[in-house]
């Protein structure tokens, strides 16, 4: 597990954790008024252990999270253990739980093609407006992720979701953000309202015409 601080000025210091089959790389351009701390190699198991040594090792006593997807559980699962260290809460593409007989059929594709596999999981992970964003993740990223995303690594996250569930009462006296892309079919914006349904007093954020990585080239996007 590393971890690596990127000083953009700023005083306070947020940790960005990637969904499943991304990794750092694909938040690029994300602008916060806020340092990031990034998961340059990626241990869910390890996760909490870590970070924690990171930040005492960096003198950091405070943070915020930006948790996206898959990333959001592993956010929940820090903040269930150190809530102390946590301040402000953002979370992009929620959903309650995951459903342990789709990703059973998702480890089938991966095992039949994984490369054919992410090819759809990606693209499906844009809109139908996004074609910007699309063509650059395409030209820039889509490729290294097809060599990078070995099927250990895939499993590993499929494992952990399987088991992953959304815990209210952990957030319920957290300042907490919810951002969501209006068209996203990874994650369809019902899930967002059963959410809210259960957690009313968050702050909840519709992006129009955004797929299931709303931040993705949408510069200032998070401060809204």
């Amino acid at each position: 597990m590393e971890f690596k601080l990127f000083n953009e000025g700023y005083r306070d210091n947020i940790v960005l954790i990637p969904g499943w089959a991304f990794d750092y790389t694909i938040f690029h351009n994300i602008k916060l008024n806020s340092n990031y701390i990034m998961p340059i190699q990626l241990s869910i198991n390890n996760f909490n252990i870590d970070l924690i040594d990171f930040l005492r090792k960096n003198n950091i006593n405070k943070i915020s999270i930006f948790g996206w997807s898959m990333g959001i559980f592993i956010a929940l699962d820090f903040i269930s253990k150190y809530p102390e260290k946590v301040d402000k809460i953002i979370f992009v593409s929620a959903k309650e739980k995951y459903e342990k007989e789709n990703i059973e059929k998702i480890k089938d594709y991966l095992r039949k093609n994984k490369d054919a596999y992410l090819y759809k999981f990606y693209s499906e992970c844009f809109s139908k407006k996004e074609k910007e964003q699309m063509y650059w993740f395409k030209n820039n990223i889509m490729k290294y992720y097809f060599n990078k995303m070995d099927l250990s690594f895939l499993f590993e996250g499929l494992d952990y979701l399987v088991n992953a569930e959304m815990e209210f009462k952990i957030l319920k006296e957290l300042d907490v953000k919810f951002i969501h892309g209006k068209e996203d079919k990874i994650v369809p914006i019902g899930e967002l309202i059963k959410i809210k349904s259960n957690l009313p007093e968050a702050e909840y954020i519709l992006i129009d015409n955004a797929g299931h990585i709303p931040f993705l080239n949408r510069e200032n996007i998070l401060s809204t």
